[in-house]
């Protein structure tokens, strides 16, 4: 799944490239210069190897019986020019560069949380190790080999192209740019000799990994758990116990000291369902819900952030309001376009607006509906509770002028300790709490 910047820059620039014109492995697709390539490598650096021992290793290799021989001793000259060039440049015994490795995104593992199941769903991804095994090392030339010079469909607006989730190309597309060829080796040599030692499970309530108010203890997930999906890619499967959190995040670990940096934030719906699909409401945290006793009036910020073009749904269609509107301030035209391309309401169009876009992305929503209970046995159990409370009042968001704060007087005046929270809604379907206040 290609990453929201990547589709933004592919806007911008016009594209992040062409479709195969050849089978020749050189030409095909976007083939970097050999230069560029080892200093792909020699930049981001990895454990230290042998590098004798790894030429060996190379040279055992023996063709696969449905892989042509030529093409095959091509691979294994290429794995074995990066590693000797990358290894001549001093760096391949240095700590791995976290700044310079190809970032995961949720959506790169399709990270996938089913609340009804109580099941966490994500696809095995560790860079350069193609036949999943844990181990990245020679004998991932192999599956990469079978695949050499596929190239997936191109979605002709984005001027970019993807491998279906859970297929083997997929797995084999190192550098995730829809296009299998000699680049791909790349993700092979820059992690040479690494291994996979299992993800790191965690869940909160909140949008951001490791908060306070996390509430699943982290959990290890080794690769034994994993079992073999339908198109070759291996996925995990994780069952839910205790509360539900609001998001889930996975790390990847390489080591005892190692995870990836950038967490994989979770998000509702089936492992193999689209990114742009249709999916359960999404929490939206920024309401900044409030009751006024003296008023007795409650009131909160109608916002869904993402949603540019205002159709409840965020998709790749909301990074044109980014590249629109991109440098521009929304306090110039307050009432204008301009403020619903300000994503993270910072008064400014910025790239910085693609973090709030790409936290709600695929997400669906409609407007909020508010709830009273009169004490805390009546409030659902949990954000993802189910709802036995009748609401007082369902408020869609699609005709109203952004950003809203809202007032609602309420036709009673609600018992000191009760309690009064909002849920998004998409059509039928009912999201979790968003924001809970309790009556002084």
């Amino acid at each position: 799944m290609a990453s929201a910047a990547c589709i933004l820059a592919s806007m911008l620039a016009g594209g992040c490239g062409s479709g195969v014109d050849t089978t020749d492995l050189a030409q095909s697709g976007r083939m970097p210069d050999p230069a560029e390539i080892v200093q792909q490598v020699s930049e981001s650096g990895t454990v230290a190897i042998d590098l004798t021992a790894a030429m060996r290793e190379i040279a055992a290799l023996e063709t696969p019986a449905d892989v042509d021989a030529e093409v095959f001793a091509e691979l294994k000259a290429e794995l074995a020019r990066l590693l000797e060039e990358a290894d001549a440049d001093g760096t391949r015994s240095a700590s791995f560069a976290y700044s310079k490795r190809i970032p995961l995104y949720g959506d790169d593992l399709h990270l996938r949380v089913n609340h009804q199941a109580r099941t966490l769903r994500w696809l095995y991804l560790f860079g350069g190790d193609y036949d999943q095994n844990g181990s990245v090392n020679a004998a991932d030339l192999v599956p990469l080999s079978k695949h050499i010079g596929e190239s997936a469909d191109r979605n002709v607006a984005l001027d970019y192209g993807w491998f279906p989730a859970g297929s083997m190309q997929y797995v084999v597309d190192g550098n995730f740019d829809g296009e299998i060829n000699l680049s791909d080796i790349v993700a092979i040599a820059r992690n040479f000799g690494r291994d996979f030692e299992g993800c790191t499970v965690t869940g909160g309530m909140t949008r951001y990994p490791g908060s306070s108010d996390a509430g699943l203890a982290s959990r290890a997930v080794p690769l034994e758990m994993a079992s073999t999906g339908p198109g070759g890619q291996k996925q995990f499967e994780l069952e839910l116990v205790g509360e539900l959190a609001s998001r889930y995040w996975v790390y990847v670990d390489d080591g005892p000291d190692t995870k990836d940096r950038v967490a994989c934030f979770s998000r509702s719906g089936g492992l193999y369902e689209s990114a742009f699909g249709l999916l359960l409401p999404v929490r939206v945290e920024s309401t900044a819900l409030q009751y006024s006793e003296t008023a007795n009036m409650l009131s909160w910020h109608q916002y869904f952030a993402g949603d540019g073009n205002r159709d409840g749904i965020v998709d790749a269609t909301d990074l044109t309001m980014i590249g629109r509107y991109l440098g521009d301030s929304s306090k110039s035209d307050p009432t204008g376009e301009v403020q619903y391309a300000d994503y993270n309401q910072d008064s400014q169009v910025s790239i910085a607006d693609l973090s709030p876009l790409g936290l709600h992305f695929g997400g669906g929503f409609e407007g909020y509906r508010l709830y009273f209970a009169a004490s805390e046995a009546q409030l659902p159990d949990g954000y993802w509770g189910e709802e036995s409370n009748t609401p007082l009042l369902s408020m869609g968001y699609l005709d109203l002028p952004l950003p809203l704060t809202f007032s609602y007087e309420l036709p009673f005046t609600p018992a000191s300790g009760s309690y009064l929270y909002l849920r998004p809604y998409l059509g039928e379907e009912l999201g979790p709490v968003c924001e809970f206040v309790q009556v002084p």
